[in-house]
């Protein structure tokens, strides 16, 4: 529908069936026009929003107001010890918010320094800006989903023409307890959205300082010849805006002549996996040949053909970072070949 068939209808609907006067009809256009303009869904108040998201008004205002009944709460262990709380949202809520993701917040364009959660993204890209550097920086966001609050995924809505009880309404079905619940469709591409302003801000003082800079979830990069506490204090200056803060235990300065590592990819002297990866790869190798894929596949409690796919994702990972690993190009023929005998 072209703009001219959107003014034509919202005319229409608001002189013959809500009766509303013709200076909030124009501030309504105005609104909508602003939102066809960005390829936003026209949405103008709460109604229209349930039926955008395809359920009735009195559910949608049910599951806004009482959005800890609508999630399940569960833990994962870190890999680092402890363990990380989830909350994932039931499958009605679900479905709302991946409408909202895919209609609405996919649309919107974040900072080229945030590489996660971007289609076609992945932690070769995020790694790929820091090879052959002097000294790398990493800086870690302590409590990064449960510190972006409620009132900031407002902005996020309001801020690109949302009339303020539509933002409202959508900031409450991607919220939990006030702030971004991990686990939630809506959340990573939120989070990226309400980081965009602080991205910009580190960006700029990174370019002029010649430094590299990018954001992977909430891992901060920097890499170049500079000085780590400038850097350290202009980022905790930034994202102190956002409620945000670093957390020291996790600052990491790496010079060239140690091993250089970016979410999980060594950068010392182009792309590769970590050490740790190979290193495993390897031993599986060694283990499926001296006691047979049944016996290792049955120590890893899991079927064969399943157990051979872990192997070949693992080394097709380490190849993918590094076209030129022969080591990994044999193990997935070997493996390849071992899956076509079984």
């Amino acid at each position: 529908m072209n703009w001219s068939e959107y003014e034509a209808a919202i005319r229409r609907a608001c002189r013959e069936i809500h009766g509303i006067p013709p200076d909030r009809t124009r501030l309504l256009l105005e609104r909508a026009r602003r939102l066809y303009d960005q390829e936003l869904p026209v949405i103008l108040d709460q109604k229209n929003l349930a039926w955008f998201l395809g359920f009735d008004i009195s559910l949608v205002m049910c599951i806004a107001n009482r959005p800890h009944k609508y999630y399940r709460c569960f833990r994962i262990p870190k890999r680092n010890g402890g363990f990380r709380e989830l909350h994932e949202p039931l499958p009605t809520l679900k479905e709302m918010q991946r409408v909202i993701l895919d209609l609405i917040l996919a649309r919107l364009p974040v900072d080229p320094a945030a590489k996660a959660y971007q289609p076609g993204s992945s932690v070769k890209d995020n790694a790929n800006f820091h090879t052959r550097q002097p000294l790398l920086l990493k800086l870690d966001v302590s409590d990064f989903f449960g510190s972006l609050r409620e009132y900031q995924v407002y902005q996020v809505f309001h801020g690109v023409g949302y009339h303020p009880q539509v933002a409202t309404l959508l900031a409450k079905l991607t919220c939990l307890n006030g702030s971004l619940p991990q686990g939630a469709p809506t959340s990573p591409t939120l989070s990226n959205l309400i980081f965009r302003e602080a991205d910009q801000r580190i960006f700029h003082f990174c370019r002029q300082a010649n430094i590299r800079y990018t954001r992977y979830a909430d891992d901060l990069t920097f890499s170049g010849d500079f000085k780590p506490g400038l850097v350290i204090r202009r980022v905790a200056s930034v994202i102190e805006t956002l409620g945000l803060r670093l957390n020291p235990e996790k600052n990491r300065v790496i010079r060239r002549h140690r091993r250089q590592e970016v979410t999980g990819v060594m950068v010392n002297n182009g792309l590769r996996a970590a050490r740790s990866r190979r290193m495993h790869l390897r031993q599986q190798l060694y283990y499926l040949s001296r006691f047979g894929l049944a016996d290792q596949a049955a120590k890893h409690g899991t079927k064969t053909h399943l157990w051979i796919n872990h192997l070949l994702g693992l080394a097709g990972y380490i190849r993918f970072l590094d076209p030129s690993d022969r080591e990994a190009a044999r193990a997935i023929a070997m493996l390849k070949t071992l899956r076509g005998s079984t």
